[in-house]
C-alpha cells in the first residue's frame, strides 16, 4: 500500500495519466512505528487514521482528495 500521498509524490505523463513517485522503502510498518505527524496526515482515510488499516480503498481515498 501506498502511505505517503501528496501533491510532491503525483506525477502527470504526457498523456496526462497520474504516476506515483516517491516510494523510498516500502515495507510492513507496524501501526506502533507509523509517525503521527506527516504531512500527509490530512490525506488518509478515517480508517487509516482510526484503525491504521491501508488498504486498496484508502489509497482511492487519498488520491482523491490529493
Amino acid at each position: 500500500m501506498f502511505h505517503e500521498f501528496s501533491t510532491a509524490n503525483i506525477q502527470i505523463d504526457k498523456d496526462f495519466s497520474a504516476k506515483l513517485s516517491g516510494y523510498g522503502c516500502i515495507s510492513y510498518i507496524p501501526e506502533t512505528d507509523i509517525p503521527n505527524s506527516s504531512p500527509a496526515m490530512a490525506n488518509l482515510s478515517v480508517e487509516t487514521l482510526e484503525r491504521g488499516l491501508l488498504t486498496p480503498k484508502s489509497n482511492v481515498w487519498s488520491f482523491g482528495i490529493v
